[in-house]
């Protein structure tokens, strides 16, 4: 959903986090090349005024706001899939190092030894 593809209008504080996604690059990226020059047809009793309601791909990405370039989202995610990683190793890093646990430490005082030990 927050790719934007169930739902054409998102909340705006939606929108900004659909932004952190990688499935909005994704989404992005892959809708120009595989719906433009599509066709599509329908039956008679989904028409609306004699008309097919949508008849091309192009619609489509206008319809949901897809038609943009495809390389700079095929970017997009890239930078995303980085970010994600690094993020993810600083963290793995942060716990194996116990970072927080020693911050910790320094601010509450550590442990206090007790006479018998």
């Amino acid at each position: 959903m927050a790719g934007g593809v169930l739902s054409l209008s998102i909340p705006s504080f939606l929108q900004a986090f659909n932004h952190l996604s990688p499935v909005k690059w994704a989404i992005g990226n892959m809708a120009p090349y595989t719906l433009r020059d599509q066709q599509f047809t329908c039956e008679d009793w989904q028409k609306i005024n004699g008309q097919c309601p949508i008849t091309t791909g192009q619609q489509v990405l206008d319809l949901y706001k897809l038609d943009k370039d495809p390389e700079m989202y095929l970017m997009a995610l890239g930078i995303c899939a980085i970010v994600y990683r690094f993020l993810a190793y600083v963290v793995l890093k942060c716990v194996k190092e116990r970072w927080l646990g020693r911050s910790w430490r320094k601010v509450g005082g550590g442990k206090k030894k007790t006479p018998a030990q």
